[in-house]
């Protein structure tokens, strides 16, 4: 068995041992299949949910559709560990959960069209606090994951083209769960957008760093001292003008 964090994996019969824990959501396949049964295109890290890996000019690339935009924003969203709504760097929900930060990028276009990637920094392989904290980092697709909190920013065309140049420069780095996490990732491209977000460190077993607990209350008290906008946890648009990576 393989341990991935939300479930046990069997490679015997290539299927998880249990069920999906968010299995409602992907109620058109069975709750035991690996990376909705297609591990060529998709990864399931944890074991809760697939994404596309992707590459650092997917992303960019995504946004040289030659239109012209209306408006620029990035959007950093945390999935807290378990329920969120405290500072924990890890619960256990079923298993070890540490939750996740990731960062969406939109262009509205003056032809009413939307572009739109939304990215998550990931270890491309195993990783513990203890004996192996660092491994090659990589970026998943993360339309559909859920999130308890979010901060949108307004930026310039400028501003959101440096935080493409970050994401196609940083989106392969070296992931270390203590010093380049996905929550690292996250600060880091509003910050290259010139948006500064606060980065408390939390401790876990074996060491500490940036993480989607801390910075999510971070967040919550921004939004509760009226000095940051909050946004839904998944933004919705008409998929017929929605021009995403592919």
């Amino acid at each position: 068995m393989y341990y991935y964090g939300a479930r046990y994996y069997d490679p015997q019969i290539s299927m998880f041992y249990g069920v999906d824990p968010l299995a409602e959501k992907y109620a058109f396949q069975s709750p035991f299949a690996y990376a909705a049964n297609n591990p060529i295109k998709f990864i399931d890290w944890m074991g809760l949910s697939p994404g596309d890996t992707l590459q650092s000019a997917d992303v960019v690339n995504t946004f040289n559709d030659g239109k012209t935009a209306t408006d620029y924003t990035i959007t950093v969203y945390v999935d807290q560990p378990g329920t969120g709504g405290d500072d924990d760097t890890w619960e256990y929900n079923g298993g070890v959960d540490v939750g996740h930060t990731f960062v969406g990028l939109k262009k509205t276009n003056d032809d009413g069209t939307i572009t739109e990637a939304i990215v998550g920094f990931y270890p491309n392989g195993g990783v513990d606090p203890v004996n192996s904290k660092s491994t090659n980092g990589m970026l998943i697709d993360d339309e559909g994951h859920n999130s308890e909190v979010s901060e949108e920013f307004t930026v310039t065309e400028s501003q959101f083209n440096d935080a493409l140049n970050y994401i196609n420069t940083n989106g392969s780095n070296t992931y270390n769960l203590d010093t380049y996490n996905c929550t690292d990732f996250g600060i880091g491209v509003a910050g290259a957008a010139g948006q500064t977000l606060p980065d408390t460190r939390g401790t876990w077993l074996g060491g500490g760093g940036s993480n989607p607990g801390n910075l999510g209350q971070d967040i919550r008290t921004r939004i509760a001292t009226h000095t940051a906008t909050s946004t839904p946890a998944t933004t919705t648009t008409n998929n017929n003008k929605k021009n995403k990576i592919k």
